[in-house]
């Protein structure tokens, strides 16, 4: 991952801590918003994506959960390939 990409500041619900996710890429399914994010820009970054949730519209923040469901990861997972085919980014789903 040569190019600079977004960083988001999530909170880790267990810790409580905020960490902060590089955005690789982001689409939209069914008019629900997706991001594929990374803790680095490492080229063998680990990527999880999440999925908004709830934009707080008095504080403009916007909320996000990882998606879990392994049938919705392999669709997500095609998109996101698909997006980033043409780019240095490689992705492999697991």
């Amino acid at each position: 991952m040569d190019e600079l990409h977004s960083q988001i500041i999530v909170k880790d619900e267990e810790s409580g801590e905020d960490v902060s996710l590089f955005v690789i890429e982001e689409t939209e399914l069914s008019k629900e918003k997706y991001l594929l994010v990374a803790e680095s820009e490492n080229e063998d970054a680990d990527a999880m994506i999440l999925h908004e949730t709830h934009v707080d519209e008095a504080s403009g923040d916007v909320f996000y959960e990882p998606v879990t469901d392994d049938t919705l990861l392999q669709s997500l997972g095609k998109i996101f390939s698909e997006l980033l085919s043409g780019t240095e980014v490689e992705l492999k789903i697991e």
